[in-house]
C-alpha cells in the first residue's frame, strides 16, 4: 500500500467524528398505540470533547416493534443531528430469558467537518432484574455500521455500549450508559429520562 493511501486512510477515519445518540432507551419495548418523550445529555470525552442534547420519541408500531426519532444539538464536534430508528425484538426480555434485538439507524449530522450521514445496525442483550421497590435493565450493545461524509470519504463505525435503564415509575424510566469507540467513532457517557404517558 503506498503512502498516499495510508494518508488517505488515516485521514478518513480520524475526519469522521462520531455524531449518533446514544443507545439510550432503544431496549425498553412500549405498547403498540403508545408514545414515549425523552431528553438524553450526552458528553463526548475523546477526538475534540463536546456536549450534546437529544430529544428522543419512540412509538409502539406492534409487538416486537418501536420506531424512534431523535433531534440533537450541541457544542463541539457534534452539531445538529435528525434520524430515526426501527427496533425488532427477537426474543423478549421474560422470565429466565433475556432480551434479544436489532436496531436499524439511520443519522443526518451535522458536525464541526461537514455533514455526515450514519447508517448502522446495533445488536442488543438485556435483562430486567425486579427489586423490592423497582426494577432495572442492564444492557449491552454493538453499534456497527457505516458513516458517509459530504466529501464522499466513507468509513466503518463500530462501539461498544453498556449500561442500565431504572424503572422510577411506571411513567418514567432513567438511563445511563457508557459507549466505549472501538473504529472510527469516540467514547461518550449519556443519561436521560423518558416519559411514557
Amino acid at each position: 500500500m503506498t503512502r498516499i493511501a495510508v494518508a488517505a486512510l488515516f485521514f478518513t477515519f480520524t475526519s469522521l467524528t462520531s455524531a449518533h445518540a446514544g443507545v439510550f432507551n432503544i431496549p425498553k419495548y412500549i405498547p403498540s398505540g403508545q408514545l414515549g418523550v425523552g431528553v438524553e445529555p450526552e458528553l463526548l470525552m475523546t477526538n475534540g470533547a463536546g456536549i450534546g442534547i437529544n430529544a428522543r420519541f419512540q412509538y409502539g408500531l406492534g409487538e416486537m416493534t418501536n420506531a424512534h426519532l431523535i433531534l440533537g444539538n450541541g457544542v463541539g464536534p457534534r452539531l445538529f443531528r435528525v434520524g430515526g430508528v426501527m427496533t425488532f425484538d427477537f426474543f423478549p426480555d421474560v422470565e429466565g430469558q433475556p432480551g434479544i434485538g436489532m436496531a436499524v439507524t439511520a443519522l443526518y449530522s451535522r458536525v464541526s467537518t461537514g455533514a455526515r450521514v450514519d447508517t448502522l445496525i446495533t445488536p442488543y442483550l438485556q435483562k430486567t432484574i425486579s427489586g423490592r421497590d423497582s426494577d432495572f435493565t442492564p444492557f449491552m450493545a454493538i453499534p456497527i455500521g457505516i458513516v458517509f461524509a459530504d466529501n464522499a470519504a466513507y468509513a466503518a463505525v463500530s462501539q461498544f455500549v453498556f449500561g442500565s435503564g431504572f424503572k422510577l415509575s411506571e411513567r418514567f424510566r432513567y438511563t445511563i450508559e457508557l459507549g466505549l469507540g472501538i473504529t472510527a467513532s469516540e467514547t461518550y457517557m449519556s443519561t436521560g429520562v423518558m416519559i411514557y404517558p
